[in-house]
């Protein structure tokens, strides 16, 4: 096949050409390659020369490697002479070469929409086309190496197409760690996996794409911290969430939630808060809610309400009271509600119950002393007497002038709670009588002359 004119009437050119390099024609093919140095065996007859196997000889073969991209377009250097042109630096020119950047696809292979061009398939887009590229994705790895591992990720793109090779969301041109441009030779973990290659580059049982960003800000990728809260404890043994509060304990700077931060909890200074356990029941500090097992955990000896146990110490003694299983009842606030326990000298009658406290309000009738005033809880107007609904002797226990222990007066109001009360228009006598305004004019007589008589005898 001879298409050198057409290639030229393509690209615009003269149909003579440029200057051939074929020194000594003829050039059947029009490839840039002289009849006589397609005879690549030296036995002065070209026409035995196949390099593909087409049946065509080089020398009218304007394919001669059969890869699919003519052998005039091979001359990578333009200077006419394909002779000069190696891609891979083998022992054969581009044009007689089935795998041009020697990356182990032969460049029949490299045609990826199949178009029959070969020069616009570039996915890297570094204008090297995939069949001249020996990295064609562009990630530092070469094709030839991504060969070996197909489709590490399993997203249907085979390595040596993929920017990011293991599928962690960090393109493997990024995983080159050490920045001298081979992701190939860096390991974070030491786990023989090359972090390209590797879904947990760290080795803390998080995957890489689950670590976004630097959750502690040192600089340090998350998926490259082994510490990824720099709470001095090791992500891999902070898996769990042990205070349930929706964040898992490797990005929660407060593991067990009683309002010390873990990196405060390493009391030794050593910077591992794991060997830090104060009541010894083999529970270190940052995981334990009750530290000096006292039993009040350590957010309720918090006894300012600060957010910072560290800071309590009640007894004076030197030691925090979240550490010190001495510090006294009375200064102990078990139920977190401001008052410390009245066994010990407090104010607060109830201890484990947040709602009983001095100067809480009071519900009557429940049998709740809630403000600790040590009065009874059925004597709502406080005059001294219980309700009568509950067996007491108050018949108003919602006003303090009606008890057993008051004086009558001329209203229809029962203030003794004797069970009577006085009629309206009556009178009490300094003597003890009470007389009704409603009877008969006679009765009003008798009481008159009653009265006159006492009078004449005091007289």
């Amino acid at each position: 096949m001879t298409l050198r004119p057409l290639v030229f009437t393509i690209l615009g050119l003269a149909a003579a050409g440029p200057a051939w390099a074929c020194a000594i024609p003829p050039d059947s093919d029009f490839d840039g390659a002289c009849d006589a140095e397609e005879d690549l065996n030296g036995d002065l007859d070209p026409s035995n020369d196949d390099t593909d196997g087409d049946g065509v000889p080089n020398y009218l073969d304007d394919d001669d490697d059969g890869d699919g991209v003519l052998s005039l377009l091979e001359d990578v250097d333009g200077d006419g002479d394909p002779h000069n042109d190696n891609t891979d630096a083998d022992a054969f020119a581009d044009y007689l070469d089935v795998d041009d950047d020697n990356d182990t696809i032969n460049t029949a292979q490299e045609d990826l929409n199949f178009d029959g061009d070969w020069f616009n398939d570039d996915f890297d887009v570094d204008y090297t086309p995939n069949f001249r590229d020996p990295d064609d994705d562009g990630d530092g790895v070469p094709t030839e190496i991504e060969l070996n591992n197909i489709d590490s990720d399993g997203d249907t793109f085979p390595d040596y197409l993929d920017a990011d090779d293991d599928g962690d969301g960090t393109n493997t041109l990024d995983e080159d760690i050490n920045g001298d441009g081979n992701p190939r030779n860096d390991d974070t973990d030491s786990d023989t996996i090359r972090d390209y290659l590797d879904t947990d580059d760290d080795g803390d049982g998080i995957l890489s794409r689950d670590e976004p960003g630097d959750f502690d800000g040192d600089g340090i990728p998350s998926r490259l911290d082994t510490d990824d809260d720099g709470d001095g404890v090791p992500t891999i043994d902070e898996l769990g969430d042990t205070d349930g509060n929706g964040a898992p304990d490797y990005v929660d700077r407060d593991d067990d939630g009683d309002c010390m931060d873990t990196v405060d909890e390493d009391l030794d200074g050593s910077g591992d808060p794991r060997n830090d356990d104060t009541d010894g029941d083999l529970q270190p500090n940052f995981l334990d809610m009750d530290d000096d097992g006292d039993g009040v955990s350590t957010l309720n000896e918090d006894l300012n309400d600060d957010c910072d146990p560290s800071n309590d110490d009640a007894n004076n003694n030197g030691i925090p009271a979240y550490l010190d299983v001495l510090e006294p009842a009375d200064q102990v606030d078990a139920d977190g509600d401001g008052y410390y326990a009245i066994e010990g000298g407090g104010d607060d009658c109830d201890d484990t119950d947040p709602t009983v406290f001095p100067g809480a309000a009071e519900e009557y009738y429940d049998g709740v002393d809630a403000d600790c005033a040590g009065d009874s809880d059925n004597d709502k107007d406080g005059d001294g007497f219980d309700s009568d609904h509950l067996d007491g002797t108050d018949c108003n226990d919602t006003d303090p002038e009606i008890n057993p222990d008051a004086k009558e007066d001329l209203s229809e109001v029962d203030m003794d709670c004797d069970g009577y009360s006085d009629p309206p228009g009556s009178f009490t006598t300094d003597i003890g009588f009470a007389c009704s305004t409603t009877g008969s004019s006679g009765s009003l007589i008798l009481v008159f002359l009653g009265l006159l008589v006492a009078r004449r005898r005091h007289a």
